[in-house]
């Protein structure tokens, strides 16, 4: 029916405007805070927990959760 298109369509708008803010967000932060958006890359999109992330970047366990909050 042609609700259900309207919903698709309009579900899609919502997820591609959803993902250009979350884009938009990540590239302002990566200007203000790069150790801020690396922890978010590393925590939010590759699944790492703060333990590994410090490990990988070679920060502090504290420094990860305050950049993960801060961010």
């Amino acid at each position: 029916p042609l609700e259900s298109i309207a919903a698709v369509v309009a579900a899609d708008e919502s997820a591609r405007d959803d993902a250009v803010a979350v884009h938009e967000h990540l590239s302002v932060l990566r200007r203000v805070d790069e150790e801020a958006y690396r922890v978010v890359m590393l925590r939010y999109f590759a699944g790492l927990s703060a333990e590994r992330t410090a490990e990988v970047l070679e920060m502090d366990r504290r420094s990860v959760g305050r950049r993960w909050v801060a961010a």
